[in-house]
């Protein structure tokens, strides 16, 4: 066994890269319309309709974990993950491909699910901002090391080259994950009521109200933040800007997300959940709205590639609110319930995930990418207002912090 720490690195290496093999596809558009000889939005619609079942894979998995355990569900979502990478690479038809990328949704929301709830279950409540920041920020993550791949292997990677090498890493995590990641204490110690029962949770008067609002929260936060991030490399390449220093701007930009999905937790944990989920939506939704200043120049001036590349870069940083989903909902629902409800209410919301890309992709056909970024303020700000109505957040979790230090709750 390792220690937490390194369990923590485990798992968010997990979600990282299976963030990474739905974030590639981004990056390698063009290519894959090309191999396949489609139209822009056949290939958008391909790629991102496919994660809108996520939403399944999320509750699937949630489910599985409070009845089975979330190392076993981790450990399923890390096989699929594989599979799904292989597949995608492998593909020699488009339906081969969205087969591939319906299996990635499956265990896109899985993987998190399961790995968030595992993590945040296995410290001390007073981290749980902290350590959930670290697993959910392997989204971004996922963009610095696609961007550094870029940078380094500009010629050699190709979109195939790129999955199957994902695929070896990803296998490289599973093996590792079984071998020395530990169930969580919390979940066995709850063993016996989790096994039991507890089929109606979701039409509980108790949750019905958390239930809605963090359902509508997650679905917000997808459709205008995954839009975001994924349109971002093709913002860039609409300003005109030399393809030698767009690897060099999205990297710029994602180092500074991946350091806003960090520093959320750190934030939340000393500020509160609701604040700090409030500040990042209205950062997010300002930065959102600062895009469409830009318009396509022939020759952008440095002083233009450095503003944008500024905009972008807080954007990327303000959608480190994604860091609170999964600790907000940890301390909303019980141990015995929680694998399942942030399976539902994160994954309901992430059916935004295929939305979002393709509201962007049909509005910026029409108005160009930087005007049609401004749905996504306008998701942002609706956004805040769900805040505003959620409850207060109680501590769930800080009693079982006994439990980590291999003490047994008689």
């Amino acid at each position: 066994m390792i220690n937490r720490t390194g369990q923590l690195i485990l798992v968010a290496a997990g979600v990282t890269f299976e963030a990474s093999n739905t974030f590639l596809f981004g990056y390698f558009m063009q290519n894959i319309q090309a191999d396949f000889a489609i139209t822009p939005l056949q290939t958008t619609l391909m790629g991102f309709l496919p994660l809108i079942f996520a939403s399944l894979g999320g509750l699937g998995f949630g489910y599985f974990s409070d009845q089975s355990g979330r190392k076993k569900g981790f450990i399923f979502c890390l096989c699929g993950s594989v599979v799904s990478m292989l597949l995608v690479a492998a593909s020699i038809t488009p339906a081969m491909f969205i087969v591939g990328r319906l299996i990635s949704g499956f265990t896109l929301a899985g993987t998190l699910t399961t790995g968030a709830t595992l993590i945040n279950e296995s410290w001390q409540y007073r981290y749980l901002g902290r350590v959930s920041s670290v697993v959910q920020s392997g989204f971004s993550f996922s963009h610095v090391l696609i961007s550094i791949a870029l940078i380094v292997l500009p010629l050699t990677l190709t979109w195939r080259t790129a999955y199957y090498s994902l695929a070896a890493f990803q296998f490289i995590i599973l093996v590792f994950s079984y071998h020395f990641v530990h169930e969580s204490p919390r979940w066995l110690n709850e063993k016996t009521i989790v096994t039991s029962g507890k089929k109606e949770f979701l039409f509980t008067k108790n949750y019905r109200t958390k239930i809605i609002l963090t359902s509508i929260l997650a679905f917000i936060g997808f459709v205008s933040g995954n839009s975001s991030q994924v349109w971002l490399p093709s913002f860039y390449r609409s300003l005109n800007i030399t393809p030698f220093l767009l690897p060099y701007i999205t990297l710029i930009v994602f180092i500074i997300g991946t350091a806003g999905y960090l520093g959320y937790g750190f934030i939340s944990d000393r500020f509160g959940r609701k604040p700090t989920f409030i500040l990042f939506l209205g950062s997010a939704a300002l930065f959102s709205a600062s895009l469409s200043l830009f318009t396509p120049s022939p020759t952008p001036t440095v002083l233009f590639i450095v503003l944008a590349t500024a905009a972008g870069a807080m954007l990327a940083f303000s959608i480190g609110f994604f860091s609170g989903y999964t600790s907000l909902m940890s301390e909303y629902f019980p141990t015995i319930i929680r694998g399942t409800a942030i399976g539902f209410c994160f994954n309901i919301g992430r059916v935004g995930n295929g939305i979002g890309p393709v509201i962007i992709g049909s509005l910026s056909e029409r108005f160009g990418i930087g005007p049609a970024y401004l749905f996504n303020t306008l998701m942002l700000l609706i956004g805040i207002i769900i805040v505003l109505l959620l409850p207060k957040p109680k501590d769930t979790m800080s009693a079982d912090d006994h439990l980590l230090a291999g003490e047994v709750k008689k």
